[in-house]
């Protein structure tokens, strides 16, 4: 069975926040490094760490335990607005091939450029 990607209006590069899961509770924000639409989820800089241990390597010749960031569930987070200074959701606006996504609750333009 062939799984369906999911659709999202957050992109790479788009600083987001937690409101659900541990680092909700830090209130934590941080920029998004991957998306992966599989599986739904998202890799945020500075969120969800996990501790993996390793074999040596050439790269890593001592091997160890490391920390690294894991995916996180794309319903846990919201995009960050700059004027209301908080997480938010995504309105989008405009007809044709420009459309722009914009904050849900003052209408600030979350597009770059």
């Amino acid at each position: 069975m062939k799984e369906k990607d999911i659709r999202t209006r957050l992109r790479t590069g788009d600083v987001v926040v937690a409101v659900a899961g541990k680092e909700r509770f830090g209130k934590k924000s941080g920029k998004i490094i991957k998306i992966f639409p599989r599986t739904g989820r998202v890799l945020v800089q500075g969120f969800n760490y996990v501790k993996r241990h390793t074999k040596p390597t050439q790269k890593n010749p001592k091997g160890g335990i490391v920390e690294k960031e894991a995916p996180v569930a794309i319903s846990n987070l919201q995009i960050y607005c700059p004027r209301c200074q908080r997480g938010s959701r995504i309105k989008m606006s405009g007809e044709g091939e420009k459309k722009k996504r914009l904050c849900a609750r003052c209408g600030e333009s979350l597009d770059k450029g």
